[in-house]
């Protein structure tokens, strides 16, 4: 299995059409100056929690990126951009936490790497708000933007490498991805001890919500997200390896890997035919999708969501 898809982060894979940022004129956004630092996209003051010269306490940082996550990311998955851009107290602890991850901890580990890069997605998405859809700022979010992480100049490409060791496939649905079709940011950190847990959740998570599966009760299908469609070859082999008998459902094969909810709506829709369910770009911004659309052939019809 590669470890991540191109399809995975089609979101950022296409040619703007505009100019491009180079390394030669970075966007650093990481700031490490005194409160009232000014941006220079922005023009306006970064507000951020620790003072000028003071070592800042991790602990501290992480309680306050926490606090962030459980304000600003709904049941939903959703995000609530507009606090990030309209709350000072909000908005300065996620500069904060980007603060102290530039200089970074002396041996940065996965959950290190997966918060700095949910909270880079978060704070790369405020350069370009308020947007409805991310289809015209895909390459810039991804690749053209860089942040000061552990002291390097890294975009979001290379902290989802830094995040993702070669043979865990989980790491690519606890990779927040600000579009309706990708996976939902996680409402906490993500913890060094409890990360083998955590990715465990993210599968699940994705699977009972909108982005991994929605049903088509008129056309009898089960449409499922691009996370697990491109790896419905291997949920068919694990299954085999868990069970000693090849499953002849996809559906059966997501089982051991879904919510306790989510598999008792899979084996409701025992006899539905499985397929892809087409990638939205639409921002996952908590106030302005208020019912999310799916479209399917060349209309738009609203498909009842996995369970949570």
């Amino acid at each position: 299995m590669t470890l991540l898809s191109g399809q995975a982060h089609s979101w950022a894979r296409h040619s703007l059409g505009t100019a491009r940022l180079t390394r030669g004129a970075l966007t650093v956004l990481a700031c490490s100056c005194a409160a009232g630092c000014t941006n220079p996209l922005l023009h306006q003051p970064l507000h951020l929690a620790c003072p000028a010269g003071a070592p800042a306490d991790p602990n501290a940082v992480l309680a306050d990126y926490a606090a962030l996550l459980k304000k600003c990311v709904r049941d939903s998955g959703q995000v609530d951009f507009a606090v990030l851009t309209q709350d000072v107290r909000t908005r300065g602890q996620l500069e904060a936490f980007l603060s102290w991850a530039a200089v970074g901890p002396p041996q940065p580990d996965r959950a290190f790497y997966l918060n700095v890069y949910n909270a880079c997605a978060l704070r790369a998405v405020l350069e370009f708000y308020p947007i409805t859809r991310l289809r015209d700022a895909r390459a810039r979010l991804f690749d053209d933007v860089y942040f000061t992480v552990a002291q390097r100049q890294l975009n979001l490409a290379d902290l989802a490498r830094l995040a993702a060791p070669p043979q865990d496939w989980r790491v690519e649905f606890a990779l927040g991805v600000p579009t309706l079709g990708g996976p939902a940011l996680a409402a906490e950190p993500y913890a060094a001890a409890r990360l083998d847990e955590q990715l465990n959740q993210a599968v699940q998570r994705y699977l009972g919500g909108c982005a991994g599966l929605r049903v088509d009760f008129e056309r009898r299908r089960v449409l499922l997200g691009r996370l697990i469609w491109q790896r419905r070859r291997f949920f068919l082999h694990d299954y085999r390896r868990r069970y000693g008998t090849m499953s002849h459902s996809l559906l059966s094969a997501l089982m051991p890997w879904a919510a306790p909810a989510t598999r008792v709506q899979l084996a409701d829709l025992a006899g539905f035919d499985p397929a892809e369910l087409p990638w939205s770009d639409l921002l996952h911004d908590a106030r302005l999708v208020k019912r999310q659309r799916t479209k399917i052939g060349s209309t738009e019809e609203l498909l009842p969501c996995g369970a949570r």
